[in-house]
């Protein structure tokens, strides 16, 4: 669910400019063919197409809610100036809210037949769940802050924000066939975290040392240098 509204001026003056505001709502109880929140720093899934999501009702549990996509709000804008003939300035930029972040954790009763991994909608350390009564030989209990933790209940990502300029030269003595151009991706070199390792536990009994931490970043600045000729 989204809705759009822009403003934009129309190329007179010797320039055009558009500015879009986006309000948007991404929200169920599965991505799609791929659960990219399953990524641990590899890649997430290999199979794409091929999704755990429906295998056990105990997967679907606390999975309602904003999905790993959403962004509430988007803001872009785009223009470029026409100083002469050769000459043509412009540039971009994009903002953007936080996607959602999860906690995942174990199952809270170790049942035969389930995975055995922090796939499930809980957070926190489950113990030995089923596998032994209070009070028996090897029983752990949970820890005191395990308990489910509905998708995208954790907080959201950072903003970001990345600034794009780009200048073309047309020249006249080449009959205007030729453009050379620069291009400088964000500017401001800003490199925020674009999502994190969501899995509370490595296995019933120990907490996972990785959970919280930074998996991938946005690019770096970067130049683009492009020639291009038209028969």
């Amino acid at each position: 669910m989204a809705s759009e509204f822009f403003i934009e001026h129309q190329f007179t003056t010797n320039w055009y400019g558009k500015a879009t505001y986006i309000w948007s709502r991404n929200f169920g109880n599965t991505e799609g063919q791929l659960a990219s929140d399953l990524d641990t720093g590899s890649g997430g899934q290999a199979d794409v197409g091929q999704t755990q999501d429906w295998d056990l009702p105990q997967l679907m549990d606390g999975s309602n809610g904003l999905l790993p996509n959403h962004r509430a709000h988007q803001l872009k804008l785009f223009g470029y100036y026409k100083l002469n003939e050769e000459w043509l300035f412009g540039g971009s930029s994009i903002i953007s809210s936080g996607r959602p972040k999860n906690c995942t954790s174990f199952y809270p009763s170790a049942d035969a037949g389930l995975y055995n991994g922090a796939y499930y909608y809980y957070c926190g350390i489950a113990g030995t769940g089923t596998q032994a009564a209070p009070g028996s030989p090897g029983y752990v209990p949970p820890s005191a802050n395990y308990g489910p933790s509905p998708r995208g209940s954790h907080g959201t990502t950072p903003w970001t924000y990345a600034i794009n300029l780009n200048v073309a030269y047309v020249p006249n003595w080449a009959d205007q066939k030729l453009t050379l151009s620069l291009d400088v991706l964000n500017l401001l070199n800003r490199q925020i975290p674009g999502s994190f390792d969501s899995q509370y536990a490595r296995n019933r009994f120990e907490a996972n040392q990785y959970y919280g931490q930074e998996l991938n970043y946005n690019a770096p600045r970067s130049f683009r240098i492009t020639a291009r000729y038209d028969f």
